[in-house]
């Protein structure tokens, strides 16, 4: 008899315990995969910007007077050494070396960019990264004046800033099929001035 009880209890808890395993794997993916999913996302992914083009101050002549300049450049990242710098000769034809802000080549081609992103995500020690500058062609001691310009017209000028998601590989470097648009930026407007260039230099 006693045996009898044992073998049904152990059959019971066997039962009960069968039933929440089911019970948690149909929560799971269900109800929860979203959140897991959501989860993982936040885990294995990061959230980047995309930078607004500000507008350019143009002369009565449509003179560009000042302009954002776009690039890409080259950065070597913690394990960079003597010996990495051959094979980025090979990608850019040329000999390299790293200064004292760590920048390897300051200009990159489409063509480049998109062999050196294979090698960042293959875990070699180098990051591309997005710069933007703003040009301004007028000599030194006149950027006070347009400096006073762009505040002036900052509301005109400046841009909204986009946003995007990418996945992340063990490297932790992008994987570009995971890229996700989440806002795209809106450039900033142009001004024209009422003075000529001339004019401003002659101030």
């Amino acid at each position: 008899m006693r045996l009898l009880i044992r073998r049904v209890l152990l059959w019971g808890v066997l039962f009960v315990w069968a039933v929440v395993a089911l019970c948690r794997a149909a929560y799971l993916a269900g109800p929860a995969r979203a959140g897991h999913m959501r989860q993982a996302d936040i885990l294995a992914g990061r959230e980047g910007v995309i930078p607004a083009i500000r507008g350019r101050l143009l002369d009565r002549n449509s003179v560009p007077v000042a302009w954002d300049e776009a690039h890409f450049e080259l950065l070597a990242t913690p394990g960079w050494d003597p010996g990495c710098a051959q094979e980025i000769a090979t990608i850019l034809q040329r000999p390299v070396e790293v200064d004292e802000s760590r920048i390897i080549a300051h200009r990159l081609t489409p063509e480049e960019v998109v062999k050196l992103e294979e090698l960042e995500r293959a875990g070699f020690p180098v990051r591309i990264r997005y710069r933007c500058e703003r040009i301004v062609a007028v000599s030194a001691d006149k950027r006070n004046f347009i400096i006073q310009l762009e505040a002036k017209y900052d509301d005109i000028l400046h841009g909204r800033d986009g946003r995007y998601r990418v996945l992340l590989d063990r490297y932790q470097s992008d994987i570009p099929e995971s890229w996700q648009l989440l806002e795209a930026p809106e450039n900033g407007g142009d001004v024209v001035l009422d003075i000529s260039l001339e004019e401003i230099e002659a101030r």
